[in-house]
């Protein structure tokens, strides 16, 4: 009687063990999906910002840019929680500001500023995107940004774009935005 109760309870704590581990095993897949699909959408975006400064300055090293675009989107991921559609607005904006420079024949981007340019982008799309917004002093905390340079520099590209930042539907749904959104759509097998 010994004997089977023993195995009884063998039974019911592989029977436990199999099921925590193919929980563990489709959580990872899971995960593994997810960090996938975020790699796609980071890479995509970063190759877009990268074309769009290497179409607006002449010169420009685009391979160390999109390692730079890449790293700074990666940061912006994990101490802002970046979402998809703020680079997405990011990218349009950017777009915007080129556009603009070139009709008011204003030249504000060039090698030095890039970097600060893209920032700008970034800090417009989660400022329109989010119920509970930052100031730029948190920004530049978290940037390691002098609040003077920052806010300077967010004036001169509201200015450049007219302080027009309303991106409408026909703008947001870009290519890149839709493949990301139809790799979201695969099911992946578990």
């Amino acid at each position: 009687m010994t004997g089977s109760t023993c195995c009884a309870n063998e039974d019911s704590n592989s029977e436990t063990e199999n099921s925590e581990i193919s929980g563990s095993s489709s959580n990872s897949i899971i995960s593994n999906s997810t960090e996938i699909i975020e790699i796609y959408w980071m890479q995509s975006l970063s190759w877009q910002l990268s074309k769009i400064f290497e179409d607006a300055v002449p010169g420009i090293s685009q391979a160390i840019l999109f390692a730079s675009i890449s790293h700074f989107i990666e940061f912006m991921q994990k101490k802002e929680d970046l979402l998809m559609e703020e680079g997405v607005i990011a990218v349009e904006l950017l777009k915007r500001l080129v556009q603009k420079q070139y009709v008011k024949k204003v030249n504000l981007i060039s090698m030095k500023n890039t970097g600060m340019i893209l920032t700008i982008a970034f800090i417009l799309a989660l400022k329109l995107c989010r119920d509970q917004i930052h100031m730029n002093r948190h920004f530049a905390k978290v940037l390691n940004i002098p609040i003077v340079d920052l806010n300077q520099s967010e004036i001169s590209f509201l200015k450049i774009v007219d302080f027009q930042l309303w991106v409408s539907d026909d703008q947001f749904s870009l290519q890149q935005f839709e493949e990301v959104s139809e790799f979201e759509d695969v099911n992946i097998p578990l």
